[in-house]
Parts: structure tokens; sequence; C-alpha cells
């Protein structure tokens, strides 16, 4: 019997850098990926590409993988192919306890992919059922399906490398004046020129962007600049501390020029130990770093290859240390990749122990920045993720007692006796101006409250009641510290009777399309029982849903989306452009669309209506982001230019 000859095979990647294996030639071109895979580079099999008579830009021959070697003619003995890896499309997905995974997409055509089937993907991955969460993205809730349409991630524009967040129904994180410092660190040798550039000329836009999606952000840069070993110690690395000064960031970055680095690896634990020891953190702000290179750091656990410090860093820094602050400091940390062939391996083993270090709630995500012109709207995607997903982690926090989401057993609780509010009864706009008198709370109320919270949010917790006398399933929601007073409970009341009549004069108008909902608001009582002041409203069942903010963000997730911010534009119109009521959020039913808790900006003086009201300055932001529909053309609402 002839003995099968075995190939000596040199696997060579892009990157230059050149592994030798042992493989039959009888031997699958399948098996040859998993024995690569196995010993050479940790990449599965469906994401390499073998090339014989490669010619660049990934032509040549590509071998297929049911295929054996022999079937090539060119593949002999002491052939060389080219491996090319296939970057996956992966999104982010952040759960309700603030775990993070890097959820990778199975299928050649991410875009149709359903939320149906991210949803199945995420739980198989996560091994936890989501019956009582849904996903958000950019702050609105992404819908699963309408009328028997199955929405994508193409229909909401979800791309490779966004961040999902997995939150419980109906709540919608909102986000205002959020306190960030973002860090650039950058790999400034060779030919890094362009990306030097490109940061410096992205970040006036990077922090409009964000001054304009979030009320009150307050932000900060910093600037880490790194080379390598072959440049003096006391040049090698440099650094600009956190300023709040686009003229001080650029004076620094300006005369900063590529240079040095003899060999592949650069000096990226030096780099990380400024970075963590050596900036003015803020202890309560998201904090992001963006760190952009085209090669890895030294030691051959982290690279492929032509590296004259293979045994690692030779300061003796450690990729676990350098976790440990990432973990400490509680950063967002991106990586813009380049090359990403050969910055993959040490990522990944940054992965392993972030993740561990951080039992999983902090990942290095990673960003295309092979085109230095991709860096500004790269960026401000990570930023925004990034504060998102802060946001998200003190929501989970917020809770300090227990929350009770089970049926309560109402006949094991008595009833206690308080006083309420009488009903404002049905106002016109000729009784708002001529000024709104609201009741304090004198009608005697006798209800069961639930001992624990089922919500516990930032500014409020939330109880169940009952009414037994009139069989009525109640909520009521009692206000943090600082908004715990009568006037603050007067305020809701009155904002709701506003809003309510601004909602009625909507539904008369005869220019509104008959088709369209009406557009109601939750009935509210303010109520003090034994002392403690409570909103009192009905429970309402059903799926709430964000229609926009207080801060100018539109989301049009839902098919009412439309119709509300035509009511918003309404309003301000009907007011005679003296107030516009937004931050709409509701469950559609038989009644129409049911709103809860608006907010109310008065042009004339902020803060009239508490602490959501942002004044003129709120009423320019909804502007900004609100196209007129439709709607607001059939009901003759003119276009405002903010």
């Amino acid at each position: 019997m002839a003995q099968t000859s075995m190939l000596q095979i040199s696997i060579k990647f892009l990157t230059g850098s050149v592994k030798q294996v042992e493989v039959s030639q009888t031997a699958k071109v399948l098996e040859l990926k998993q024995i690569i895979s196995k010993r050479i580079h940790n990449t599965p099999p469906h994401r390499q590409k073998l090339i014989i008579d490669y010619r660049g830009q990934g032509t040549g021959t590509i071998l297929d993988d049911d295929k054996s070697l022999s079937h090539y003619s060119s593949v002999q003995n002491g052939s060389v192919l080219f491996l090319v890896l296939q970057i996956p499309f992966k999104v982010y997905v952040q759960d309700p306890r603030t775990k993070i995974y890097d959820v990778e997409i199975p299928s050649s055509n991410p875009e149709t992919y359903t939320i149906t089937e991210l949803r199945a993907l995420v739980e198989k991955q996560t091994s936890q059922r989501l019956d009582e969460y849904q996903f958000q993205f950019k702050g609105a809730p992404l819908d699963e399906c309408h009328h028997g349409k199955r929405f994508t991630l193409g229909d909401y524009g979800i791309g490779k490398e966004d961040t999902i967040f997995i939150m419980k129904l109906g709540f919608v994180l909102d986000i205002t004046e959020p306190m960030v410092d973002i860090c650039f660190m950058v790999d400034c040798t060779g030919s890094m020129s362009s990306w030097i550039e490109s940061v410096k000329n992205n970040v006036k836009q990077i922090r409009d962007k964000l001054e304009h999606q979030y009320k009150g952000c307050d932000l900060q840069f910093s600037f880490v600049r790194y080379t390598d070993y072959d440049q003096p110690e006391s040049t090698r690395t440099s650094w600009l501390n956190f300023t709040k000064s686009l003229s001080q960031f650029n004076n620094f970055v300006d005369p900063i020029c590529a240079t040095g680095g003899g060999d592949g690896p650069e000096d990226v634990m030096g780099a990380l130990k400024v970075t963590f020891s050596k900036l003015n953190w803020r202890s309560s702000s998201a904090k992001v770093l963006i760190h952009i290179a085209d090669a890895p750091c030294h030691g051959t656990q982290y690279n492929e290859g032509g590296d004259s410090y293979q045994n690692g860093d030779p300061a003796g820094i450690t990729h676990d240390e350098m976790m440990r602050e990432v973990v400490r400091l509680d950063i967002q940390y991106w990586f813009g990749y380049i090359k990403r062939d050969y910055t993959d391996k040490m990522i990944q083993v940054f992965n392993d122990s972030l993740k561990e270090l951080s039992k999983h709630s902090l990942l290095i995500r990673q960003f295309e920045a092979v085109q230095p012109d991709q860096i500004g709207e790269a960026v401000h995607k990570s930023v925004t993720a990034s504060v998102m997903a802060v946001e998200a982690k003190k929501a989970s926090s917020m809770a300090i007692c227990t929350l009770d989401s089970s049926v309560t057993n109402w006949s094991v609780l008595a009833e206690k006796s308080g006083i309420k509010t009488p009903p404002p009864g049905p106002k016109s706009l000729n009784a708002l101006q001529e000024g709104l008198k609201l009741e304090k709370p004198s009608i005697p109320l006798r209800i069961k409250i639930a001992q624990n919270p089922f919500n516990d949010g930032k500014e409020s917790v939330v109880y169940k009641g009952y009414d037994s006398r009139n069989n009525r399933h109640l909520v009521l929601k009692q206000f943090k510290a600082r908004g715990n007073t009568l006037d603050s409970y007067m305020k809701v009341l009155e904002i709701r009777t506003i809003a309510s009549t601004y909602a009625t004069e909507f539904n008369q108008d005869k220019r509104k399309p008959s088709h369209l909902d009406a557009v109601e608001l939750i009935s509210v009582d303010i109520a003090d029982i034994s002392g403690d002041l409570y909103v009192l409203q009905p429970f309402t069942d059903g799926k709430f849903e964000k229609y926009n903010t207080n801060h100018g963000i539109v989301c049009m997730t839902s098919p009412q989306s439309d119709m509300m911010q035509a009511f918003s534009h309404f309003t301000y119109v009907r007011s005679g452009e003296s107030l516009l009521i937004c931050d709409l959020e509701g469950v559609r039913n038989y009644k129409g669309i049911q709103l809860i808790d608006p907010a109310i900006h008065y042009r004339f003086q902020p803060m009239k209506f508490g602490d959501t009201d942002s004044g003129f300055v709120g009423i320019k932001r909804f502007f900004k982001s609100h196209s007129c529909n439709d709607i607001c053309r059939s009901m003759g609402l003119e276009t405002i230019r903010a």
C-alpha cells in the first residue's frame, strides 16, 4: 500500500509573518483550516480564506473547503498559501445585568436578519429568557413585528459593531447632562500621520454632535501619543491631560509627527500605563478610551511575529495588570482597527482577561478605522454607545429595595386612609389663558398599597395599589428626595391637565385625518396617605412605547410615531408658539393612544414646568430633529426652522 505523502506548507499572513504546518496531501482544505485554527491562529475555519497564487487585494485561486489539496496542482511541498481572515458581522449586546456580549450574526446577508432571530440567538448565547424585555438601539425600542411584517437589522439601520441594549419592557433610557471623558490613545509610528490628522479634524465635530444630542453635555478630551522602544524613553510616550479647550487639544496634536517603530509591534503597554495612571479621569463620568492602531503590542502571545521583544513588554507590564485598571476605572474601551488581521490576536487576549476580571460587564469593542475619514462617525457612535452603557448600568443599580413582580394578595393587606385632589375637570384653552387653578388634596380616600415597589427608577419608586370599594387597580408613584414636595406633585397635575387640554384640541381639529387614533392623557390624582405623597393613577396594561424625548430625540420605530411628532408640533403652533409638549410615552388600546408623564418646554421661562422644562432651547432641539410628515401638512402646521 502506497504511503500518503505529507506536505510542508507555509501559511503566510497579510502582515508578512509566516507559519509552517504539516498536512496530508489527500486532506481536504477544510481539514487544513481546522489545523490552522488549532495550531496557528484561533480563528474558526468559516472565517479563513486560503489563497494560492496570491496577487494582492484578495485575488488568486481561493481553495474550496470540500476539495482535497491534491486537487490543486499548484499546492506542492513547500508551497505558500496566503491566509486572509474574514471579519465577521458582529453586534454588541448589553443585557439587563449589564453584561456585554459580542454576538456574531450567522448570515451572509446580515441586513435581512430579523429582530426575532436576534432575540433567539441572544437568548441562546446568554442562557436567559427575554420575554419581559425588549431590544433598544439609539435610545428607541425595537419592534419585532407589525401586522405580519418582521423587522430586520437593516430596517433599524443596525450595522456591524453597533451596540444594542436589552431593557425592561416599557423602560427607555432618558439621558440628560452626561459627564463624558474621552481619551484618544493613538499609535504615532510610521504610517499613522493621516489618522492623527483625522482625530484632530474630527474632535470638534464629535463635541458638537454630542452637545446637540445630550442636553447639558459636559465633555473633556485627552490625547496619549505612543511610539516604540526604538525611540528615547523621554519621547517614546507623551500625553495631554483632560481638557475642555479644543484649542489646547489641537495645540498638542498639531506638532505630532508619525515616527519610529522599527519592528512590527509597538509600545501599547506603556501607553496603557500612562492612560490609566497619568490622566485625571473624573470619578462620576462616562469614561471612554478610543485606541487607534495598526499594530499589536510586544510578545508573541499578542502577535504573529516580526517582534524584537518576543517575551513581551520590556518593562514587564502585563495585559492582566492593564485590564484590572480598565475594571477599576470602569472604562469603556474601544479599539479602532486598521489591520485587523494583525491586531485581532492582541484584542482577543485582552478581552479574555477583561471578561473574566469584570465578570462580563466590560468588553473591548472594535470599530473599523481602515480609512482615516471613518474616525469621526465611528468615534461618535462609540461614545454614544458608551454613554448609554454607563446610564444603563446606573439604572440597573438604582434599585435600593426589593422589587415586587409577583401577583399581590390584596386580601391580607390593610386599607389606608388618605385624601386626594378633586378632579380638575375638562379644561379649555380659554380657561388656561385665564389661569389654571388646581385644588390641593381634600377628597377622602381609602386604598391598599403593596409593601414593595414594582419599579425603582432614577427619580421615583412605583407601587401597586388597589381600591377595593370600586374594584380598581392603581399605580402609586412617589418621588425621591429632592422632588418629594407637594409643589412637585401639584406640578405633575398641572402638566397633565395642560397636556390633556391640548390633546382634546388636537382630537377635535377638523384637519386631523379621521383614521388616526385619539390622543388622551392617563388621568392622575395627587394623594396624601398617612403623610406620604403619591401620584395616583389607574393601572394601564399594554406595551408602552416612547415617541420622543424632552431633549430633542425623535423615536420613529412605532407606527404611531408620525402622529405623535405631529401632536408635539401642533401644541407649539396652537399655543401661539409659547410652549411645546413632548417626552411622549404611552400605550395604545381601544381608547386610542394614552400618554403618561409628558414634559412641557415653556418658551419664555425655562424650568416653569419643572426640571425637564428647557424653555426655548428645548423647543429648538425638537424642531432640529423633527421632519414634518403628511399629518403635519394635512393639519396646516408650518415648518418651523430650528
